[in-house]
C-alpha cells in the first residue's frame, strides 16, 4: 500500500515500516490500519508529531503523513474510519499535555 501511496522503493518501504515497528523510525509516531473480514490490509493512516507545520502556531503538530484506502474500497467510509481513529489519538495525545 505504501508503495501504491508513494512511488519508490518497495525495500525502502520495507526499511521504513521495520524502523516503526523497533521504535526507531522517526517520521511515523502512529499507525492505523483498516483491516475487514478477509484478514487483508485494505488502508491504513501514518501520523507523525511535527515542531512545525504551515497555518500553526503550536510547537508541536499532529500531522497526518500518509493515508491510503485500497481503490476498491473508496467512497465506503474506510478512510473517514482512518481519519477519526487518528483524530481521537490526536485528542488523547493532546490532553496528556
Amino acid at each position: 500500500m505504501r508503495n501504491s501511496l508513494w512511488s519508490g522503493s518497495l525495500k525502502e518501504h520495507l526499511a521504513d515500516i521495520d524502523r516503526y515497528i523497533t521504535n526507531s523510525e522517526i517520521g511515523i509516531v502512529e499507525v492505523f490500519v483498516l483491516e475487514r473480514d478477509n484478514n487483508k490490509l485494505d488502508g491504513f493512516i501514518e501520523i507523525n508529531i511535527r515542531n512545525y507545520t504551515a497555518g500553526s502556531l503550536l510547537a508541536r503538530v499532529p500531522f497526518v503523513e500518509g493515508w491510503y484506502t485500497d481503490n476498491g474500497l473508496r467512497g465506503r467510509g474506510y478512510g473517514k474510519q482512518l481519519m477519526k481513529a487518528a483524530e481521537q489519538w490526536q485528542l488523547n495525545i493532546t490532553s496528556r499535555n
